[in-house]
């Protein structure tokens, strides 16, 4: 397991404030003065074991919440099966379709600005000594060589939406000729319009892992009009007012 935010791991160290609590138990008693004891109810003995026992219930949810609160921050995530081991280098292509049907937008915003938070995320779980590269429709002399993770998000910030087009054979294969032939690992962030996906069969090499991630936008409904009419009357050539 990895967590997107490690830094706020450091805040499980505020699980000490409700254990030293319950050590030192900083309760107060007050002193009542009586002018005679025989006003004085008959005290009963409490069960010291329950006592016991509800009070280290009441620790343990106050370190469970502590604990909770701090994983939610950090983000805990699970990375998927194309994260290899981290001694060996990897060349990870990753394709950002930035054609003009990714300016719908979803909950998230557009799908272009939902592309480029998933492929920080691809980047986030790969090594340092590892290798990006960083393809759109524009097919970028500058997006051909491979660069490292500072390199690849500051590409990445700078995509914006094209005129170009391309389709999905001319991806990968762009892809695997920039890809390492031992250890080629591609990932495609599109919404898989027909005209990019096309009905042909798709040539990959074997040895390509390739996973793609489909956007989807919002549905929007079809509008049509049955019938139109003018509230004032339309003045035609040769009439009178």
């Amino acid at each position: 397991m990895n967590f997107l935010y490690p830094g706020f791991l450091f805040a499980l160290l505020t699980i000490a404030i409700p254990i030293v609590i319950h050590l030192f138990n900083f309760r107060k008693f007050k002193k009542v003065y009586f002018s005679n004891v025989q006003f004085l109810k008959e005290a009963k003995e409490q069960n010291s074991s329950r006592e016991k026992l509800k009070h280290l219930l009441i620790l343990f949810s106050r370190i469970l919440a502590i604990t909770f609160l701090v994983l939610a921050f950090a983000r805990p995530f699970i990375p998927s099966g194309n994260t290899v081991d981290p001694s060996q280098r990897n060349v990870v292509s990753i394709y950002i379709d930035n054609s003009y049907s990714m300016e719908t937008v979803n909950k998230e915003g557009t799908l272009l600005d939902e592309a480029k938070r998933k492929a920080k995320e691809i980047v986030g779980n790969y090594g340092l000594n590892d290798q990006f590269q960083l393809l759109t429709n524009d097919f970028e002399g500058k997006h051909q060589r491979l660069v490292n993770k500072e390199e690849f998000i500051q590409q990445l910030e700078e995509v914006g939406i094209s005129s170009a087009n391309r389709n999905l054979q001319q991806v990968i294969h762009r892809q695997q000729s920039a890809a390492d032939k031992n250890n080629n690992i591609i990932y495609l962030l599109s919404d898989f319009q027909k005209n990019f996906s096309g009905l042909a069969p798709i040539q990959v090499d074997s040895a390509s892992n390739i996973t793609l991630v489909k956007l989807n936008a919002n549905s929007l409904p079809n509008i049509s009009a049955d019938s139109i009419w003018s509230l004032s009357p339309v003045h035609q050539p040769g009439q009178n007012e």
